[in-house]
């Protein structure tokens, strides 16, 4: 059950860190663009579910200067007129034809956690579980009574043999 649990936990993590943390990877190393929707709305893709705690961003298909055929991720990116209005945006690092509208202060915020929830995810996954402490006492008093006896066997004997004249 620990291990499906770390599983969920895992999984979740890297759910939110794909739209929070690659967001901010991009607004600390990627380079600036100035986007423009092409085509019609039509042609976007609605967030699914509400991201970023619980779903994915939505994307248009857009250019900007380096890129013909980019797509524009982001919070409500499906609701930017396609009139032509130039938007501010970030290209991920190595992807130069996907771009990423720029993160709110939350969603940096929850990076961080997105951080500390894979790392938990991957704990519960992986970490060997421990006894209880009830049930390593009893099995430690079990070996200590048979050592205990086996001292008790020895002793006898040598008692015997040097009390012999009492």
């Amino acid at each position: 059950m620990r291990r499906l649990l770390g599983l969920l936990v895992l999984l979740y993590g890297l759910l939110l860190a794909l739209n929070t943390t690659a967001p901010s990877l991009a607004e600390l190393a990627g380079d600036t663009v100035t986007a423009n929707l092409t085509g019609d709305t039509a042609a976007c893709t609605a967030a699914l579910g509400s991201p970023p705690f619980g779903g994915l961003y939505g994307n248009c298909p857009a250019s900007w200067t380096g890129s013909e055929g980019g797509r524009l991720f982001g919070a409500e990116v499906e609701t930017l007129p396609a009139d032509g209005k130039q938007i501010a945006a970030r290209t991920y690092p190595l992807l130069d034809d996907y771009a990423v509208l720029p993160p709110s202060n939350s969603d940096q915020v929850a990076a961080i956690i997105a951080v500390l929830i894979v790392l938990l995810g991957i704990l519960l996954l992986v970490a060997e579980r421990k006894h209880s402490g009830r049930s390593r006492d009893l099995d430690d008093d079990h070996d200590d009574d048979g050592d205990l006896q086996k001292a008790n066997s020895h002793s006898g004997s040598d008692n015997g043999d040097s009390g012999g004249g009492d």
